[in-house]
């Protein structure tokens, strides 16, 4: 593409900066010392809005900071590609609303699922009786609408008379058909892959398949990482899961219109297998659609319509729904702490027969009846099964092992959940938070009037760091602030911190820094209620 053309392509998607908005970027851009990629990314974020003048007052300054005309045009290019795609959607819907008095959805309030009668698909939903019937339209909030053609849909259907078959079977045998429902999910789980342990199994991935097809129920759905070296199982797992989920769909690209397109027309459980996750997520700039997907409300906006003016010219994103990624890399921190880890192991079993949609389309079936039966029922009311984030992404797994299980089924599910807290705490215990609480139990002798200098701290750690790799006071400070230390000051003036045990001892805690329980203990324990000794860990070390 000729950069007359490309530029003139930028101008035609909407108006250019304003001159104040423009000076306040290029002021950034040149005020910015070191790494400059967050100012980079703002940049491209506004690549329609600028003008060819102004793109040509960028490329000058880019050049002198390391990015040539040339990168900056072809990211450019891809920005504005990206932007078009969006806007795509939004346009397209308005002229098929022009030209159609029919819309497409996917999915409204009261539909069990979108399934296949005659060859074509057709809305499952509950009737004013509260059973599940099919129709070829349905209305919506005054407008009749149409579900969309199969080949626009990335899952197979499931056969609507297949549903409702399974729908009359589980009226009839209750919780009897739901058990045998887990023990037919359990064998072909453990049929297609292999996990650390046969727990994994029964108290993470059946309840988390099951909890894709109640979402409407949950604040939030734990993000599933499938984490080895290669040739590991990671893609035939995820795929396994994605095939038996609601709407599993399987992706190997992170452009951000296809994921918000699967996230919002199509309400999809998405499987994310590509390699070097975190730095396709990064380099696509997708960081903010992919951790919103943990949790309900979290809305991703995009200004699409910049020539509308304030407010007008955004529009946001709901992305909320189940995920699964399988890497070979480390994932971002944030990311971790929104989902399970699944360490793959080598395979001590051989795998032959190929795991395709078909093959899992009869248990989906039954799952769609089960969705079906219980969609309007409420759910069990419990408690975090775990302090923090991770009490939270796992509280709907628990509602639905007590859902299908009861009360007997606590003790399994809870000793599993003590066992991935433990895990986590001792992942912490090498982060550099971790390091510093270390230091700071270790210079308890130490302490004067109450406070020990930040020097002090600072000095300790870099004793264990390599030379070259030490931290300075400022970091360590910093450090300390975000961990909810309160400030002080030593005799001659120099930054300290206030010496607070219970603080500390919490600390020591949260990052696993003493010695945990054995198992059978844990397991006496992780049943109670978390939520007075969160809150009173929150308040304690201000956050």
């Amino acid at each position: 593409m000729k950069e007359s053309v490309f530029q003139d392509s930028l101008v035609e998607m909407g108006s250019s900066l304003t001159k104040e908005q423009f000076e306040t970027l290029c002021q950034r851009l040149a005020s910015t010392n070191g790494d400059i990629q967050g100012v980079y990314k703002d940049i491209l974020k506004n690549a329609y809005q600028f003008n060819a003048v102004q793109i040509e007052a960028l490329v000058k300054l880019l050049k002198g900071r390391g990015i040539s005309k040339t990168l900056f045009l072809r990211d450019l290019h891809k920005q504005e590609k990206e932007a078009k795609e969006l806007m795509g959607v939004v346009r397209q819907a308005t002229d098929s609303g022009k030209k159609d008095s029919h819309s497409l959805t996917a999915y409204f309030p009261g539909l069990i699922d979108l399934v296949e009668v005659d060859g074509k698909p057709v809305f499952l939903a509950l009737n004013s009786g509260g059973r599940p019937c099919w129709n070829e339209r349905a209305e919506v909030e005054g407008q009749e609408v149409l579900p969309p053609p199969p080949e626009h849909l990335p899952w197979l259907l499931p056969r609507g008379d297949e549903v409702l078959k399974h729908y009359k079977e589980l009226e009839a045998q209750g919780d009897s058909w739901v058990y045998a429902l887990c023990g037919e999910l359990f064998d072909f789980l453990y049929n297609a892959s292999e996990m650390p342990s046969d727990d994994y199994y029964h108290e993470l991935l059946v309840p988390w398949i099951l909890h894709t097809y109640l979402l409407e129920h949950f604040h939030y759905s734990p993000i599933l990482c499938l984490y080895a070296v290669p040739e590991r199982g990671k893609s035939r797992t995820g795929k396994t899961l994605a095939y038996l989920s609601c709407r599993g769909a399987v992706v190997e690209s992170l452009r951000e219109s296809n994921i918000i397109r699967l996230a919002t027309d199509c309400r999809a459980t998405i499987f994310f297998d590509c390699m070097g996750f975190w730095r396709k997520v990064e380099k696509n700039q997708s960081e903010d659609v992919i951790l919103a997907r943990c949790e309900r409300g979290s809305v991703v906006p995009r200004v699409l319509f910049p020539e509308r003016g304030p407010f007008k010219d955004t529009k946001n994103y709901q992305v909320f729904g189940p995920t699964i990624l399988a890497t070979n890399e480390s994932i971002h921190e944030i990311l971790e702490t929104r989902a399970v880890m699944i360490n793959m192991p080598e395979a001590s079993r051989t795998f032959t027969q190929d795991v395709t949609p078909e093959l899992a389309l009869p248990l989906k079936e039954k799952l769609t009846a089960f969705r079906a039966y219980y969609l309007e029922k409420a759910m069990p009311e419990v408690s975090k099964p775990a302090p923090g984030r991770l009490g939270d992404i796992l509280k709907p797994l628990y509602q639905v092992i007590r859902l299908i299980r009861g009360q007997e089924g606590d003790p399994s599910f809870l000793e599993f959940v003590a066992k991935l807290d433990r895990d986590r705490r001792l992942g912490k215990s090498d982060t550099l938070e971790a390091q510093v609480v270390r230091a700071v139990l270790a210079l308890e002798g130490r302490v004067e009037r109450g406070i020990l200098p930040v020097k002090t701290i600072t000095e300790t750690i870099n004793r264990t760091r390599p030379e070259g790799k030490e931290l300075t006071p400022q970091r360590v400070g910093r450090r300390l602030d975000a961990l909810g230390f309160d400030k002080g000051r030593t005799g001659d003036g120099h930054r300290a911190i206030i010496w607070d045990g219970r603080k500390i001892s919490l600390l020591q805690a949260k990052y696993g820094l003493q010695q945990t329980s054995d198992t059978s203990d844990t397991s006496d324990t992780s049943g109670r209620d978390y939520k007075e000794a969160e809150a009173t860990e929150s308040l304690e070390l201000g956050i």
